[in-house]
C-alpha cells in the first residue's frame, strides 16, 4: 500500500501496459475500485500475474481476501477457492 493507484501520477499501469496486458483496471466494489490485474509473458515460462492493489490500507486488505487469495488457492490445485 501507499502507492498512487488511479490519475496522472499512477506510474504501474503504463509500464504493464507495454509489458503485457491488462486484463481490468479497475472493477465495479467499494472498497476496492482501482483494482488492477495484467498479465506479463515471460520467455519458456508461464505469465507473471499481476495484481495492482489500492493505496487505501483496508481497500488492500479487501480486495487481496476476494480476489487474489483466490487466485493463489487455484493456482496451488485447492478444488475449490
Amino acid at each position: 500500500s501507499g502507492g498512487v493507484s488511479m490519475g496522472d501520477r499512477d506510474l504501474v499501469k503504463p509500464l504493464l501496459q507495454r509489458r503485457g496486458v491488462i486484463h481490468f483496471g479497475r472493477v465495479l466494489m467499494k472498497p476496492g475500485k482501482p483494482l488492477t490485474f495484467a498479465s506479463v509473458p515471460r520467455p519458456e515460462a508461464p505469465p507473471l500475474l499481476v495484481f495492482g492493489l489500492p493505496g487505501n490500507p483496508v481497500s488492500s486488505l479487501v480486495t487481496f481476501h476476494l480476489v487474489v487469495v483466490p487466485v493463489l488457492r487455484k493456482l496451488r490445485g485447492e478444488p475449490s477457492p
